[in-house]
């Protein structure tokens, strides 16, 4: 649109005008509203980039104690301590003969777990619900797991305890009246699926076997759905049974 005014000026005569361009507040009610539609798809984006950011920065925290957690239990817990919390969570006391009657046993308490020292392996805060819990503290919920908060978000942490056998599987010769030619060969297999060849006695007189997968499960909740993940090792009884 035009707006036309007179310019002032001797040199020309009556009826002169000088037009510029202009805007009607209709137009420029227009403009602001274009604007702001072009604005909400970015102002979404960068929520959602910040929301993102918030993700991981706490993917980042339980990872970080995932992998603090599976560390000390196989520096600083005892393997009788691990045999302990199998036990507690309704493992055979003594090892059944039968390898696939070992059923693994999920543990949602983690803060029962004791160092050698004494210390709890997933010590419990005394900050409140709602806060962010401080790195190397836990919160506990005993239905879900042993939990940490960040930024609204909890994350809860279960393990899974299974015991496995260890087996020798050797070749047998058979040789000649003479002893000095092999006649025949065979796979000798001892403990499988029956009781395994080697295991240790603990303090208890309770044969326990030299493996132990330990997994550890992380779930949360987040844009409306549910995320998981695993970590997982194996701690061996390489230290005395009795310890």
């Amino acid at each position: 649109m035009y707006i036309c005014y007179n310019k002032i000026n001797t040199s020309m005569t009556e009826g002169d005008y000088m037009c510029k361009k202009g805007v009607t507040l209709i137009e420029l009610v227009i403009a602001v509203a274009v604007l702001g539609l072009a604005l909400i798809p970015m102002l979404g984006g960068l929520s959602t980039y910040f929301g993102r950011t918030t993700t991981l920065s706490g993917e980042l925290n339980y990872s970080h104690r995932a992998q603090n957690i599976l560390n000390d239990i196989l520096s600083e817990v005892s393997y009788a301590q691990m045999q302990k919390l199998l036990e507690d969570n309704g493992a055979p006391v003594v090892n059944v003969a039968d390898v696939k009657q070992r059923d693994s046993v999920d543990i949602k308490d983690l803060t029962t777990i004791l160092k050698r020292d004494g210390t709890a392996l997933c010590p419990l805060t005394t900050v409140p619900l709602g806060t962010d819990t401080p790195n190397g503290e836990w919160q506990l919920d005993a239905a879900k797991g042993t939990f940490f908060e960040y930024k609204g978000k909890k994350y809860y942490f279960t393990m899974r305890l299974t015991n496995i056998p260890l087996q020798f599987h050797w070749q047998e010769y058979t040789l000649n009246n003479a002893r000095n030619t092999v006649t025949g060969k065979s796979i000798v297999t001892k403990g499988v699926p029956g009781t395994p060849d080697v295991q240790t006695i603990d303090k208890n007189g309770n044969k326990r076997d030299m493996f132990m997968k330990i997994e550890l499960f992380i779930d949360w909740q987040e844009y409306n759905k549910q995320f998981k993940y695993s970590f997982v090792t194996f701690k061996a009884n390489l230290e005395d049974a009795n310890d």
